[in-house]
């Protein structure tokens, strides 16, 4: 039950209702929503002189509420306080006063575990919330990871009524960002007047070829309605926008591979994306390597000569079916091609027929961690083995 108190006053020339008080005492009537229910009209020390009661005259004769009246009726004083006090959306107010609006739950299950991995990879949350028609209303950021990785945590939104569209990116508001806005939402914005862009400099700074994952998701429109004294749930299921391609190679007769003689590159048009995710047309861009090292100096206890082999790995935006994405391997001591290849077409091979429901799309979108064995015929550079878990292909001309 709510209380609230108006403080009258007792100054200026005094009648009965103030005896004992000096100017500056306050007198102070408590409402209830409840009324009549038994609660006391009125709290305070004023005596009953005069035998009013709860309709006696409690201000001083020029007091501001005593103009044109003498006298308060409390009973009707109440009523109408209460009425004005106890509503959370009150007409007049632009946001609730009490809990209304959006309890948002995010999740991350477009995986090929389709599990919840939202607490473990998404570090940092940009909300933005659009109206039914579209227009830009407001941008919520977290950046707690605490609250990030509680399964049970919900964002709250406060929002008056109405419908509401909410679409979330992870991964844009943290430091190591990799991905921006493009223009950044604001008053006045459209819902799909909204692109995100892969920085530029992600693409030639060696720190930050390892792109910083980004997740998407939108909700569809929910209604706040007036009546609603607590927060409408709503979900937002994200995707992963954002790949990883770790690339094995080693000669068939295990002789040793030195990294620094190979030059691994992954071109493709796919740095910007619309509103609603899909990829925009953009420049043909390159990709380099953020990991590349080989294992040389190590050796193993089964054998006196250790498996040689070289790495590299690749961070890249989304991967789309048809898409022109290509891998190229060059020996950079002879400057011949060792391979190159549309790389999705390779990568679709990794559908199992544990899987051979999924669309290819989804299984690229689902699937963001990959990763090639290449084998290579000593000396003979025209002879490619790929291997993709139990699938393998040979390849005789290197360049497809």
């Amino acid at each position: 039950m709510t209380s609230s108190s108006i403080n009258l006053g007792c100054f200026g020339q005094y009648n009965t209702a103030c005896e004992g008080l000096k100017p500056s005492d306050p007198y102070s009537i408590t409402i209830s929503p409840s009324f009549p229910s038994g609660v006391p009209y009125h709290t305070g020390a004023v005596p009953d002189t005069d035998g009013a009661g709860p309709n006696r005259n409690i201000c001083p004769n020029d007091g501001p509420f005593c103009k044109p009246m003498k006298k308060i009726y409390l009973p009707l004083l109440s009523v109408i306080l209460g009425l004005m006090m106890t509503a959370c959306n009150a007409v007049w107010q632009d946001e609730p006063v009490c809990n209304q609006g959006l309890s948002i739950r995010f999740i991350y299950s477009y995986n090929m575990e389709y599990a919840n991995a939202f607490p473990s990879q998404v570090h940092c949350l940009t909300v933005l919330i659009y109206d039914e028609e579209g227009n830009y209303i407001r941008t919520v950021e977290e950046h707690d990871r605490a609250l990030l990785s509680d399964e049970n945590w919900r964002m709250p939104v406060d929002l008056p009524e109405g419908r509401y569209r909410v679409v979330a990116y992870g991964g844009m508001a943290c430091d190591d960002a990799s991905f921006h806005f493009s223009p950044i939402p604001a008053p006045g914005g459209l819902y799909d007047r909204r692109d995100v862009e892969l920085d530029a400099d992600c693409l030639t700074d060696p720190a930050r070829r390892n792109l910083h994952p980004l997740f998407f998701g939108e909700a569809e429109i929910t209604e706040v309605g007036y009546n609603d004294a607590d927060y409408v749930p709503v979900t937002v299921s994200m995707m992963k926008d954002t790949n990883n391609l770790r690339i094995l190679m080693h000669n068939s007769d295990n002789s040793p591979l030195d990294s620094s003689d190979f030059r691994f590159t992954l071109t493709d048009d796919n740095t910007l994306f619309s509103y609603d995710n899909s990829l925009l047309p953009s420049p043909t861009v390159t990709y380099l390597p953020w990991s590349q090292g080989d294992n040389s100096s190590l050796t193993t206890a089964e054998d006196d000569q250790a498996p040689y082999m070289l790495w590299s790995e690749i961070a890249t935006s989304r991967f789309i079916v048809n898409s022109r994405a290509r891998l190229t391997i060059e020996q950079i001591s002879t400057g011949r091609t060792v391979l190159s290849i549309p790389i999705v077409n390779y990568l679709l091979q990794y559908r199992s027929d544990n899987y051979s429901m999924i669309p290819p799309q989804e299984f690229l979108d689902r699937k963001s961690e990959w990763e090639l064995s290449l084998f290579l015929d000593s000396g003979d550079w025209t002879t490619v083995t790929i291997s993709i878990r139990d699938w393998t292909v040979r390849i005789n001309n290197i360049i497809m």
